[in-house]
């Protein structure tokens, strides 16, 4: 019998290539089955156009419009290149770019990937932030003023880490927890989507700070410290109550680095793990290195910012 050749699925911006296993999977499920953030707000059937994309290069090589997708054309006046994904099937190599997508199913998808049962090991990358000074900002403010500040925290510092292909782990008090390559993919590009991350937060407090926290008169510093090492990842507790968790030692290693940053009086600190995982043209270290040493484990926290 002859062989089929089966459709190569490159999606451009993420630079990621998948091979299309079943020929009656849309475009929608192909992005679904290989945990590539897609957004279909109607589920997949055509009532919404969330889910639609840029042919790139390849378009002969998908199936004509459905009667469903053409009036959606129509209406929408789009050019050939925009097709709904939940709408056409590859026959050939395609190449496509995702135009709707939001940070909340970067979030979800990731999350979908998360064994039910008994965790299982995972090499991440795991990002700490944490207020500086919150004590005083909370005994100088009234409760819900609190509550207001923490919030606005936890939004322009979360959307940071969902942008950048991470998940929002947990908020402890005044801290954020981000993690990056749950659902898996290369050290590069967990570590460089860990450290975008951190400079997007960096960026994203100080406006904060010179916009809606100037009528508090509050000015929120904070340190963030990131790290790179292989983890549990699973749902933990009580069969009736289970819930999402990271444990292992490159967890607490990351909130140790955090720390750091108030000793050394810097904002954001990367393990060597986290260096050695990019191209060394990728970053622009502090002329410093600093050795920690932790029980058995020597860590070198890099000056970043």
């Amino acid at each position: 019998m002859p062989i089929i050749k089966k459709p190569n699925i490159t999606y451009t911006g993420i630079n990621q290539e998948i091979v299309l296993d079943d020929p009656n999977a849309t475009l929608l499920d192909c992005s679904i089955m290989n945990q590539i953030p897609h957004l279909h707000e109607c589920g997949g059937n055509g009532r919404c156009t969330t889910c639609r994309i840029r042919v790139i290069e390849g378009h002969n090589n998908l199936t004509p419009r459905t009667l469903i997708e053409k009036e959606t054309t129509r209406i929408r006046k789009w050019d050939p290149s925009i097709r709904l994904a939940c709408q056409c099937y590859a026959k050939d190599d395609v190449s496509i770019e995702r135009l709707v997508w939001t940070s909340s199913e970067v979030n979800q998808l990731q999350l979908e990937t998360v064994p039910d049962g008994v965790a299982e090991e995972r090499a991440i990358a795991i990002l700490f932030c944490d207020i500086r000074g919150f004590t005083k900002i909370v005994s100088e403010n009234n409760t819900f003023d609190i509550a207001h500040i923490l919030n606005r925290f936890y939004t322009v510092l979360g959307d940071p880490i969902l942008i950048n292909n991470g998940i929002i782990y947990q908020y402890v008090g005044d801290e954020i927890v981000g993690l990056f390559g749950v659902s898996g993919g290369m050290r590069d590009k967990n570590c460089k989507d860990a450290i975008r991350a951190a400079l997007g937060m960096q960026y994203a407090i100080k406006r904060l700070n010179h916009t809606e926290l100037v009528d508090f008169d509050i000015n929120i510093k904070m340190g963030i410290g990131i790290n790179f090492g292989k983890a549990y990842i699973g749902h933990l507790g009580h069969p009736k109550h289970k819930q999402f968790a990271v444990v292992g030692d490159p967890v607490n290693t990351a909130s140790r680095i955090q720390s750091f940053n108030k000793e050394v009086k810097t904002s954001i600190l990367i393990s060597d793990s986290i260096y050695r995982g990019v191209p060394k043209d990728t970053l622009d270290i502090g002329t410093k290195n600093l050795v920690i040493k932790w029980q058995d484990m020597s860590i070198k926290p890099r000056y970043m910012s």
